[in-house]
C-alpha cells in the first residue's frame, strides 16, 4: 500500500496543480456526500463555481493485471451520479477490458489508458491544456 501511495502522489499533484490553476478547488484524496446521503471516496475530486453553477468533476484510478473490468467503470459512474459530476474521468492501468470499454462509451466516462500512472497523467494533462477532456 505504501509503494502504491508514493507512486500515485506525484502524478495526482499535476492534475491537481492544473485543476487549481483553472479556479478548482480540488481535493485528493476525497470522501465526497452523494445526494443520497452515502459518502463516497474518490480518488480526485474537483469543483469550481461560476455564479449559481457549480462544476464537478471526479477522477478515478483504477488497476488492474492483464486490464481493467467492467466493475470500475460501474463504481465511478455511480459515484458522479450520486454526486453530481459533470465531468468523470477514469484513469485504467493498464487498460480497459472489452466490456468496460462499451461501458466507458455508453456512460460518457472520459477514460485514460496507459501502462502506468505518469504516462495516463501525461495524457490527461494534455488534453485539459488543450481544452479537449
Amino acid at each position: 500500500m505504501r509503494d502504491k501511495l508514493k507512486v500515485e502522489i506525484r502524478p495526482k499533484r499535476l492534475i491537481e496543480e492544473f485543476l487549481a490553476k483553472d479556479g478548482y478547488e480540488v481535493q485528493s484524496p476525497a470522501t465526497v456526500t452523494g445526494t443520497s446521503g452515502v459518502e463516497h471516496e474518490i480518488d480526485l475530486f474537483a469543483k469550481k463555481k461560476s455564479g449559481f453553477f457549480e462544476h464537478k468533476i471526479i477522477v478515478g484510478i483504477a488497476y488492474g493485471d492483464k486490464e481493467v473490468g467492467q466493475e470500475e467503470v460501474l463504481k465511478i459512474f455511480a459515484k458522479a451520479m450520486d454526486i453530481g459530476a459533470q465531468d468523470t474521468i477514469l484513469i485504467a492501468i493498464p487498460k480497459l477490458s472489452p466490456t468496460a470499454q462499451k461501458l466507458v462509451t455508453y456512460y460518457r466516462v472520459k477514460v485514460f489508458e496507459a501502462k502506468d500512472l505518469d504516462q495516463a497523467v501525461a495524457q490527461l494533462t494534455s488534453k485539459m491544456e488543450t481544452g479537449r477532456v
